[in-house]
């Protein structure tokens, strides 16, 4: 099928470990992979483009559960990104980072919230 994409097993554009993409199509749809445990395959459906995310807040079951949440290396382990506040990460800059990572071919990527953060970052 020359790389195109294919409907098997109901899962539409999931990309195989050696398949390449276009850039572009890497970019519309880099991180779907992510997103593929959403929905539960329940009947409401699961997005077909990332979401936006305007929460700035993010809600924990408890202390602990944020405390981990501030430490980015305890989340990584579990292998899910937990988020605090908005500016400190979000699933859009998450999901922007993945993107941008894959598509340069690097091991990671970093967003920032305004072009000043980036400059004191540099």
């Amino acid at each position: 099928m020359n790389g195109a994409p294919t409907f098997e097993d109901g899962e539409l554009m999931r990309r195989s470990k050696n398949q390449e993409w276009a850039l572009e199509t890497l970019l519309v749809h880099g991180n779907e992979r992510e997103r593929e445990g959403e929905g539960g395959g329940s009947s409401k459906g699961v997005p077909t483009v990332q979401p936006i995310y305007t929460s700035t807040t993010y809600l924990h079951e408890n202390a602990g559960a944020l405390d981990q949440a501030f430490d980015d290396s305890l989340a990584a382990k579990e292998g899910e990104m937990a988020f605090v506040y908005g500016r400190q990460g979000n699933p859009n800059a998450y999901a922007l980072e993945t993107v941008m990572a894959e598509a340069e071919g690097g091991v990671g990527a970093i967003t920032f919230g305004s072009g000043m953060a980036a400059i004191h970052a540099a």
